[in-house]
């Protein structure tokens, strides 16, 4: 009998034994300080020399662009600095950051769910990381006014024990290379940039991302004391520094970067459009050629009938198979997308 996957194995959510013992952060607004300030006419300087204006690129972030983030694309479309600052100085509790944290802030119903699947995914980190103590994971709550589990006056975020464990891995892989080169696809709010530069700093990092994901990294990074640099042209890349390239169809400015070391995406490459992903996956193949690709991803259709976005499987990447060797695929030890998110670790042939 010929056999086809119809279920998927998953990590179980549950009441964490500690769960009772943590307090999260409230829900009041922070105001801006001169540092944020400063970061925000940073980012119009160079909205203003870019020149352009939101542009849809289709999947699920055309969806979460018009429905759940449209107050902050007109904003960078207006290069409005009052609403842009009143954004970033509270990034983590609007709806810029929506779609980019697990949970968004605004999702959150349950408190005690929402402090287990922290601690839940802190276990994991600890059991497959040797995280060893929560200030590797703790941030500034001045940072965007980020919310999860409260350590004083810091917060572990839901997101970052699972950033600590790709940067502990990738970062074994950097002490292969003398000059380390690492391009991430989709960078989120830039929490892997963040652990993974305080793990190693002579990594250089490229991060691209669509100009409203880039400019939320940008912030992030530089609140938290990053050098980073938002790519115009290519005499403004660093090395051992954090490089902002802005998506553009062609994919122009990352030809500028050339051939990089190590390529990852978490969790992106199946919400983008088919167009996209196979223009990515072509440039990889036969342009950037890195040693290895690395990337977590979604690998069961759960919304089959969804009309915001069909996600593309993992297993129906077009890594080339005559290039790349999967060395290994399993369940992904962390929270969200319901438990159907798969690492999958590809070495060059």
């Amino acid at each position: 009998m010929k056999l086809k996957k119809t279920g998927y194995v998953n990590i179980l959510e549950k009441r964490h034994k500690l769960a009772h013992k943590f307090n999260i952060t409230n829900t009041k607004l922070r105001k801006a300080d001169k540092k944020d300030s400063k970061i925000v006419q940073e980012i119009l300087n160079f909205c203003s020399h870019f020149k352009t204006n939101y542009q849809s690129f289709g999947g699920e972030w055309e969806y979460l662009n018009n429905m759940k983030r449209r107050k902050y694309i007109n904003a960078i479309s207006n290069h409005d600095f009052e609403k842009l600052i009143s954004f970033f100085s509270n990034l983590f509790r609007k709806d810029a950051s929506y779609g980019i944290v697990t949970p968004s802030f605004s999702d959150i119903k349950n408190i005690s769910k929402f402090k287990s699947q922290i601690l839940q995914d802190i276990d994991a980190s600890i059991e497959f990381s040797k995280l060893k103590n929560s200030k590797q994971l703790e941030v500034s709550k001045d940072i965007g006014n980020p919310f999860g589990i409260k350590i004083k006056d810091n917060i572990i975020m839901p997101d970052t024990p699972r950033h600590f464990y790709f940067a502990n891995k990738i970062r074994k892989y950097s002490k292969f290379f003398k000059t380390f080169k690492f391009l991430e696809i989709g960078g989120g709010y830039g929490g892997l940039a963040r652990i993974l530069h305080s793990l190693n700093k002579k990594i250089t990092y490229f991060s691209i991302d669509l100009l409203e994901g880039c400019l939320i990294q940008y912030y992030f990074l530089k609140k938290c004391g990053f050098k980073v640099n938002l790519i115009k042209s290519k005499k403004d890349i660093r090395q051992n520094q954090i490089n902002l390239i802005i998506f553009d169809k062609n994919l122009d400015m990352l030809r500028n970067i050339g051939k990089c070391n190590f390529v990852f995406n978490s969790r992106s490459f199946s919400e983008m459009s088919e167009e996209t992903l196979n223009k990515y996956l072509s440039f990889i193949n036969n342009k950037i050629k890195p040693e290895y690709i690395y990337h977590e991803n979604s690998n069961f259709l759960l919304f089959p009938k969804s009309k915001r976005h069909i996600e593309i499987l993992g297993d129906e990447f077009k890594i080339d198979k005559k290039k790349y060797n999967l060395e290994y695929i399993n369940i992904s030890p962390f929270s969200g997308g319901s438990g159907r998110y798969r690492e999958f670790f590809y070495k060059k042939i």
